[in-house]
């Protein structure tokens, strides 16, 4: 008895030292890391409605929204709304359930680039039909190839440094423990990813446990949760092609979370890329899964964007579908308290980088004490550079400089 609970405390552990360190090793990706801010998304509004307005009758005529409320419709038509969108789509404002009709509040509307959205803001909660009504934020990711000169695949201290080394002779992780990773998407198909891909069940069409294309995709969703053929997680990037690279995938939503921008692939390969195994690099946690869950982009410049509101559905996503963890190396606003709260209340850890603004603001999950924040050390554990800080970080974990000799995965 007492050997079985020590190795679930351990394998916790395992877990706890597998967030942080995913997500502060992930803090500095590059030189421009502690320059990254959030970014409002323009020609969007986030709108929480109260709940006696009634969202299916939308309607749209002549380029203005419709929502047979005579405050709101007026606002509208003086500021241009054009259109709206759910932020939870799966969620029903008729549902049995209060958190799917809360959730089903959360929409976003479309207005034009040049509106005035302080003026629209004050109106519509002036209206007393809007509960919450906020910009839409973008937070970017930093670059892949740090300017750092020790940079390079010589040894991973990130490991030794937080024990890792000493819970593997107890724990090394099980694969019926899953981290979704809310980041640009996963490379699936590396050699050194392959195997620690989490496998939907309910889409695993022929019940061998691994991701077969086109064998697993029968246009169908087979387990009824919303996404069709979600077999490995869902990419839930769309109507974004205007900040993306011509290579990228940034306008439907769809069942393959592939990484463009490779952010989300190196996060996963801290994480849980194939350990012990002669192949690329060791991670923290070699047993547990990868719930890919792509909710960022590659930029034209080569950057990359994580978008709030395709977050906040992804924690929903998350924990409906059993992951254990999730874990965004981003910051958070808006929309992403209500959907990490379900999550949290549906028995996920939500682990969250502090910033890398160099300051002691934090971000939204910051101000929480049910979200873990974690802020970034060196080797003598002292704060990196561009780490935001104060005392509502939760902890510290090895990240940025010389973390990277050897830790991740960039192709």
């Amino acid at each position: 008895m007492l050997a079985n609970e020590l190795r679930k405390h351990i394998y916790l552990l395992t877990i706890f030292v597998l967030c942080l360190a995913v997500t502060s090793q992930a803090e500095y990706l590059g030189s421009s890391a502690g320059q990254a801010k959030p970014r409002v998304v323009p020609g969007v509004l986030e709108v929480q409605f109260t709940s006696d307005v009634v969202l299916a009758g939308a309607r749209t005529s002549f380029g203005r929204l419709s929502l047979g409320q005579s405050a709101l419709d007026a606002v509208f038509d003086r500021h241009q709304v054009s259109d709206i969108v759910a932020i939870f789509p799966w969620r029903s404002e008729t549902s049995q359930h209060s958190e799917d009709r809360t959730m089903s509040r959360f929409q976003k509307l479309s207005v034009p680039i040049d509106a005035d959205l302080d003026l629209l803001i004050s109106e519509l909660m002036a209206s007393g039909k809007v509960l919450t009504a906020e910009r839409s934020w973008d937070v970017p990711v930093a670059a892949l190839t740090p300017d750092d000169p020790r940079f390079g695949f010589s040894g991973q201290y990130g490991l030794t440094l937080t024990g890792a080394t000493s819970v593997w002779e107890v724990e090394t992780g099980s694969d019926t423990a899953k981290i979704a990773i809310a980041d640009t998407g996963v490379n699936y198909r590396h050699e050194d990813l392959r195997k620690m891909i989490w496998v939907n069940p309910g889409e695993d069409l022929n019940g061998n446990g691994v991701f077969d294309w086109p064998a697993d995709s029968n246009g169908i969703d087979d387990d009824g949760n919303g996404y069709i053929d979600d077999v490995i997680g869902w990419d839930f990037v769309n109507g974004v092609s205007s900040f993306a690279h011509s290579s990228e995938d940034a306008e439907d939503q769809d069942n393959n979370p592939m990484d463009f921008d490779g952010h989300g692939t190196h996060v996963s390969g801290i994480a849980s890329a194939a350990t012990d195994n002669s192949v690329g690099v060791a991670s923290i946690s070699f047993g547990i899964t990868i719930m890919p869950l792509r909710v960022g982009i590659r930029t034209p410049d080569g950057g990359g964007l994580v978008f709030m509101s395709f977050v906040a559905e992804a924690y929903v996503y998350a924990a409906d579908n059993g992951a254990s963890v999730t874990n965004l190396s981003a910051g958070n606003s808006g929309s992403i308290l209500t959907a990490a709260r379900y999550a949290f209340d549906n028995g996920v850890v939500i682990v969250q980088s502090a910033g890398n603004g160099d300051n002691e603001i934090p971000a939204a999950l910051g101000t929480v004490p049910w979200a873990i924040s974690v802020a970034a050390v060196i080797e003598n554990d002292k704060k990196t550079w561009y780490s935001t800080y104060g005392n509502w970080v939760t902890v510290s974990a090895p990240g940025g400089d010389g973390l990277f000799n050897g830790q991740g995965i960039l192709s």
